[in-house]
């Protein structure tokens, strides 16, 4: 499915993803640095509310819609089990940056495994709750 989608929509999904992730490093660099829990709703409602914004302005220049919303809830022609789903998939993102620039790439491979099989269980959980 991947490399049947556009070639802009992986590098959009790096760069919102690097600036979200950056956003939870500035969070931990504060002082004082807010709490963890903070971090995670901050970052968790960035990405709740940029990702399907994006969608949002794509489905609006005609690059693609949701066509599996008919009949699912949305919030203008994107689905409510989007926004759920990206704020979901962020939340992870200030308990991994956190420790990340400290540690070895072993464990920088070991979050990227971890966020890889958070993200499919997330849009998966939320899809059922939601989307159908």
């Amino acid at each position: 499915m991947l490399f049947a989608s556009p070639f802009y929509m992986p590098v959009s999904w790096m760069v919102t993803l690097a600036w979200l992730g950056y956003l939870s490093l500035r969070l931990g660099s504060l002082s004082p640095s807010p709490p963890m829990w903070m971090s995670v709703v901050l970052v968790g409602l960035a990405g709740m509310i940029t990702v399907p914004f994006y969608e949002e302005l794509a489905g609006r220049a005609g690059w693609w819609h949701y066509a599996e919303s008919v009949g699912s809830r949305t919030i203008g022609n994107t689905p409510l089990y989007v926004f759920v789903f990206e704020g979901a998939v962020c939340l992870l993102l200030p308990l991994i940056m956190s420790k990340l620039l400290q540690r070895s790439l072993g464990y920088a491979a070991v979050c990227g495994i971890m966020a890889g099989i958070w993200m499919p269980v997330t849009a998966f959980l939320a899809w059922i709750s939601l989307g159908r």
